[in-house]
């Protein structure tokens, strides 16, 4: 039942996020996967960053991973639905942690499970990502 339930999370905000290009394909080869190389990495610095400057991991995340997020679970999507949905489901907690004022104390710990889930995606699209 929880991963139908992560599947139709996943489906609902892959639907928000709209059809368009979103500059990566997620293929394994191109832009695409090195921005998600590029994002994974931001994750850990904004996971860092968030232990003592909250702003700066806030920034970090919304200029560099955010985006790109997107892009990989449209490209998870129709690989493996379930992850897709994870990985949209650690975003939107660690958004709704960096806009929070004042930040929740499982901040960094949510920024870790996000990198942990991306780098997992990520894995099943044939991305390999240096560790955290």
């Amino acid at each position: 039942m929880r991963r139908l339930a992560a599947a139709g999370v996943a489906l609902i905000m892959l639907a928000a996020c709209g059809g368009g290009d979103g500059g990566g394909d997620g293929g394994g080869d191109g832009a695409g996967t090195e921005g998600f190389r590029e994002a994974a990495v931001a994750l850990c610095t904004a996971r860092d960053q968030a232990r003592t400057d909250v702003m700066a991991a806030r920034t970090t995340f919304y200029d560099r991973p955010h985006d790109a997020l997107h892009d990989m679970a449209r490209a998870l999507d129709p690989v493996d639905r379930v992850a897709s949905g994870r990985l949209l489901e650690a975003k939107q907690r660690v958004e709704a942690g960096l806009d929070a004022d004042p930040p929740p104390p499982d901040l960094v710990a949510a920024l870790q499970q996000l990198a942990d889930v991306t780098r997992a995606g990520l894995a099943r699209l044939d991305v390999d990502v240096p560790p955290c």
